[in-house]
């Protein structure tokens, strides 16, 4: 997600009060351009993309980390009990 459109850029979240610069570089680099509602609907209904190896990668170092800090936690003698869980998801805007 950013502020600025760029060439890279996917879609572009178009509000009634878009600047005439964004409206610009927008036309400038052909961009897709989506109403709030149908962004909305976008990534309400979107799959998560549990195979994208970015998200695999990033969900096996959370979980490292997860792991290693319950491991702290049981050596310490008065360390409280927690109980938590851990929910990945990943939208990627930019295209590369």
């Amino acid at each position: 997600m950013t502020t600025a459109p760029s060439s890279k850029t996917s879609y572009v979240v178009l509000g009634s009060d878009a600047g005439p610069k964004k409206l610009e570089v927008i036309a400038r680099h052909s961009l897709k351009t989506l109403t709030e509602d149908q962004f909305l609907r976008m990534i309400g209904t979107s799959e998560s993309k549990k195979d994208d190896p970015k998200v695999k990668e990033a969900r096996k170092k959370e979980e490292e980390k997860i792991k290693t800090m319950a491991k702290d936690m049981s050596l310490k003698k008065d360390a409280p009990y927690v109980l938590f869980t851990l929910s990945v998801k990943a939208t990627w805007t930019d295209q590369g």
